[in-house]
Order: structure tokens, then sequence, then C-alpha cells
């Protein structure tokens, strides 16, 4: 039976990225996954199980390229993805992109993580939200 990866990430205390190479050091520690095959559940079966999983999930041509590239191999050691510094590029539909730095650290709880959790999204705080931080619409 295949394990998916990232099930829970996308809010505060599981931010897309950091937890999923976290994630990805429980799968081998905790689970007894070997590397590679943790790095293929968050890559190729979790790709299997979305809209479009025949496109994604696998570098090969025809298919959609969102990669990253590193300074070393996580077949070696698979909690160095946790390390942003080791990271040289990142890749998406084949376009190279940068992501700033953040102003605050994710993996811990602040006072911006609990706004968000009491918060009512309403259309109107939605379009409240956008105007007050217009790169929140470029997430969607």
């Amino acid at each position: 039976m295949p394990l998916l990866t990232g099930t829970d990430t996308g809010f505060a205390i599981t931010p897309y990225g950091e937890w999923n190479a976290r994630e990805l050091e429980l799968f081998v520690e905790d689970l007894g996954f070997t590397p590679a095959a943790a790095l293929r559940a968050a890559t190729e079966i979790n790709a299997g199980f979305m809209t479009g999983g025949d496109h994604i999930g696998v570098l090969e041509p025809g298919r959609a390229a969102d990669f990253i590239a590193l300074d070393f191999s996580p077949l070696s050691d698979i909690r160095l993805l946790q390390d942003k510094s080791r990271i040289r590029a990142v890749h998406i539909a084949g376009k190279e992109i940068c992501i700033p730095d953040r102003a605050y650290d994710p993996r811990q709880v602040t006072d911006f993580a609990l706004v968000n959790w009491t918060d009512l999204y309403t259309r109107e705080r939605v379009a409240e939200l956008r105007r007050q931080r217009p790169h929140l619409a470029a997430a969607e």
C-alpha cells in the first residue's frame, strides 16, 4: 500500500517546503523507508494520486518539471533537505524561481500564525487581505 507525503502541509505550523523535508526524514527514521523510497513517495507516488498525475512527479520528456538542485545527494543524508543553504536552484514548470527569505521562522508558532488560525475567511475578508497584502493573490 503506497504512503503519501505532504498531506498536512500548507498552514502556519506545517508550511510548504519546511515540513515536507522534515516529513521525509521521519519516513526514513520512523517508518524504515530508504531515502530513495521516501523521495519516491514525495514525488512519483504523490503524483499518481493527483489529477494530471501522468504529467508530473518524474523528470521525463513531456512532463512538467518541478524540481530542486542541491549541492549534495539526499540519498546520502535525507536530513540535509531541511538546510535551505544547500538548495542551489528551484524550478517550477521548468523555470527557475527565486524564493525570498521570510521575515519569520515558520517552524515557530507565532502571533502571525495565531491570527491566521482565528480569522474567518469570508469573501469580504479575503478581498480585504488582498488589498493589504497584494502578494497573497499570487499564491492562489
